[in-house]
């Protein structure tokens, strides 16, 4: 048997109870090792193939899809994806001590890898919701033509706008964005945190994760209002009293700012209703 099989095969700190992988996951996992053993068969002469592929089955199901739940579950969330898998795996597998190798890649000559060791009483602070795994219980499967039509409903359909307070489970779960006068996010790094149209005027926004829709959505409101209350932009189907969940959605090509016909991608944080209130 080959020098990667072996490891794969090595016991490692691992809790099969702990995490439900994906029933996709696992069939796909199957086929792939079926090719495996099959290969390895032809090359090398084991006595008992099966027991090495029920062997590596459970080895790479609880090492390895565990690591795949968040991007199977959500889908790609670009340079939040491995920290987001991080954290989820600090809410579900590992313990004190273990030792964590990550990496990740973009579509460019960039990467990011390392690793990390867990830390005593990481629980304390993994312990505070939202979690990961709550994001994942809430979201629903979608097909690929299920996403292309709400992706082309959400680029099309009108925005409105409504008053906002945090939820009471939100706690310190805000975000903090630069938008500029068009409403699109201006990044926080040197150098880059600039309108690419040129505009001057930014302005702090701190929104809620999670919040109470407090007043009638409408279609029209001023500009400053939105820049400086509590007013933000929600999905057509809100209303008043909904729990609603903050999301970034690209600007829709019925919205004026001049950037979106330039080809710049331009995020807008939006309110959308939600279940997902029970932190705990």
């Amino acid at each position: 048997m080959g020098y990667h099989e072996k490891i794969l095969l090595e016991n490692g700190p691992y809790k099969p109870d702990s995490v439900k992988v994906q029933e996709e996951a696992s069939e796909n996992l199957v086929k792939i090792v079926d090719n495996v053993i099959e290969d390895i068969k032809e090359k090398e002469n084991i006595p008992n193939p099966n027991q090495v592929k029920d062997q590596l089955i459970s080895s790479l199901t609880h090492r390895l899809l565990p690591t795949l739940n968040v991007p199977i579950s959500i889908g790609n969330m670009y340079s939040a994806s491995i920290w987001g898998q991080l954290i989820y795996l600090l809410e579900s597998v590992v313990d004190t001590d273990d030792l964590i190798y990550f990496g990740s890649y973009g579509s460019g000559a960039t990467c990011i890898s390392g690793m990390l060791k867990v830390m005593p009483k990481y629980k304390q602070n993994i312990n505070n919701g939202p979690t990961v795994h709550k994001y994942i219980q809430n979201k629903e499967p979608r097909s690929i033509h299920d996403y292309e039509e709400l992706r082309t409903e959400n680029y099309t359909q009108k925005i409105k706008y409504a008053y906002i307070d945090p939820h009471p489970l939100n706690y310190n779960n805000f975000l903090k964005m630069n938008i500029c006068e068009e409403g699109c996010i201006i990044s926080k790094l040197e150098d880059l945190n600039f309108c690419p149209e040129g505009r001057n005027n930014r302005y702090l926004k701190n929104l809620p994760m999670f919040a109470i829709i407090k007043s009638e959505p409408i279609e029209d409101v001023e500009d400053m209002e939105i820049y400086t209350n509590r007013l933000v932009r929600v999905s057509a189907d809100t209303q008043k009293g909904q729990v609603v969940e903050c999301n970034l959605l690209r600007a829709a090509k019925n919205e004026s700012a001049h950037c979106i016909q330039n080809g710049y991608i331009n995020w807008y944080p939006t309110y959308q209703p939600t279940k997902m209130i029970d932190f705990d």
